[in-house]
């Protein structure tokens, strides 16, 4: 882990300097400082051997996470565009993800380490029944709710005022709840 994080300091310093000499803008600094936060928060806390191996799921999306937000300058330098090239509000994009992954590596690093804090949360949900399993037919009744929103939402169009649409859409997402079924072990 300590190669992968040097290599990636010196990939990351070195794409940021060449993105400043060659693009000097406001924008492009904003670009660059969400890089950096992104990766030096990624190198903290994501490339550690022991979050991986105990949690590799959420680790996996947090990568993907970092990943969307680390790799774009590197793929623009490579295409020889700066890292805000075609983006309309760069500036609100660049603050608005890096809020977003200040948020998200905050939840990771909450759930992959084991504090008191989190664990007298945790027992307080246990005791409200939170980690109880869910029975088959309340899955099954997620996966449908899921499919009616969907087909809800693909029947009307309106792209502009439709906040019951907007805030449905939120729960499509349950069409996928009857693939856990296949996973009777892990659900347990």
């Amino acid at each position: 882990m300590l190669q992968i994080k040097r290599w990636g300091h010196c990939i990351i310093l070195i794409a940021i300097a060449v993105e400043l000499i060659l693009w000097p803008s406001l924008e492009n600094l904003i670009g660059c400082g969400m890089t950096l936060i992104c990766w030096i928060i990624f190198s903290k806390i994501g490339l550690n051997e022991t979050t991986i191996k105990e949690h590799i799921f959420s680790w996996l999306v947090f990568l993907s996470m970092s990943l969307y937000r680390i790799l774009p300058l590197l793929a623009t330098l490579l295409e020889c565009h700066s890292i805000g090239y075609n983006f309309v509000n760069p500036i609100e994009t660049y603050l608005g993800e890096t809020c977003l992954f200040l948020i998200s590596a905050l939840a990771f690093y909450l759930a992959t380490n084991q504090k008191k804090a989190l664990t007298s949360l945790k027992i307080r949900l246990y005791k409200c029944g939170f980690y109880d399993r869910v029975s088959d037919n309340t899955i099954w009744c997620l996966g449908i709710l899921g499919l009616i929103i969907r087909f809800y939402l693909m029947s009307t169009h309106i792209q502009i005022g439709d906040i019951i649409g907007k805030a449905l859409s939120g729960f499509t997402f349950f069409q996928y709840a009857p693939i856990m079924l296949f996973f009777h072990l892990y659900i347990k």
